[in-house]
C-alpha cells in the first residue's frame, strides 16, 4: 500500500532536509563522529534547536574529541547533550553550567527520598491533606543523567563537582579525575 502523496510530503517536511547544519558543526561531524553514526548525528542535529553560538559548537566539538562513546550509547549522549545545550546560556566555560544541571538532579533524588520517608509513614492522600506536594521524579533518570554530567565533565574538564545530598547547605567538592574519585570511594568503603 503506497502512502499518499499529502503524508509523504508531510513526512520530508520533516525531516528538516532544507535546514543547514551550521559548517563549523557539519566539519566537526564529519571529523571526529564515527563514519557509521554521521547521517543520524546529521539528522538529530537538523531535528534539534539551531546551535549557532560558538561557545556551544566548541563545546560539542570538544565533547566529540575527548568524549569516548561507544555506539550503542552514542545518540543517547547526543540528544543528551543537545538538550543541554538548548537550556544553557552561552558561556564559553560549561562547567559551571553542567555541575548547575547536575545539581538540579541532586535536589530532585533528595526530595524523591524524602517523599518515600513520608510516604512509609502516610499514604498520598494525607500528605495531600496537609498540604504536601506530591511530584513524581524518576530517581534511576537522574541518576543515569547525573553520570553522564560527571563523565563528560570529567572527560572535558577532568574534574567534577560532588553534591552533599544532606538537607544543610550546598556543599561540594571538586574532584579532578579518576584517581581522585577512586580514593574517595575507597574512603567510603
Amino acid at each position: 500500500m503506497a502512502a499518499a502523496p499529502s503524508s509523504m510530503a508531510q513526512f520530508i517536511a520533516r525531516l528538516n532536509l532544507t535546514r543547514l547544519l551550521n559548517p563549523k558543526l557539519s566539519s566537526a561531524v564529519a571529523r571526529q563522529v564515527d563514519k557509521s553514526l554521521q547521517d543520524r548525528c546529521k539528522v538529530r542535529l537538523r531535528n534539534a534547536a539551531p546551535i549557532t553560538s560558538p561557545d556551544k559548537i566548541s563545546f560539542l566539538k570538544v565533547c566529540w574529541e575527548k568524549l569516548p562513546i561507544e555506539k550503542d550509547i552514542f545518540f543517547v549522549y547526543l540528544d543528551f547533550l543537545l538538550y543541554l545545550l538548548e537550556e544553557l546560556n552561552d558561556k564559553p566555560d560549561m562547567f559551571p553550567a553542567l555541575m548547575s544541571k547536575k545539581k538540579f538532579y541532586f535536589q530532585n533524588l533528595q526530595k524523591a527520598r524524602n517523599l518515600d520517608i513520608q510516604l512509609k509513614k502516610h499514604n498520598v492522600e494525607t500528605l495531600l491533606l496537609s498540604g504536601k506536594r506530591v511530584s513524581y521524579i524518576d530517581a534511576a533518570d537522574a541518576r543515569k543523567k547525573i553520570q553522564m554530567i560527571d563523565r563528560i565533565s570529567i572527560a572535558i574538564y577532568g574534574k567534577t563537582e560532588f553534591f552533599d545530598l544532606m538537607p544543610t547547605g550546598e556543599r561540594s567538592i571538586f574532584l579532578a579525575g579518576k584517581a581522585e574519585i577512586d580514593k574517595l570511594m575507597k574512603e567510603f568503603s
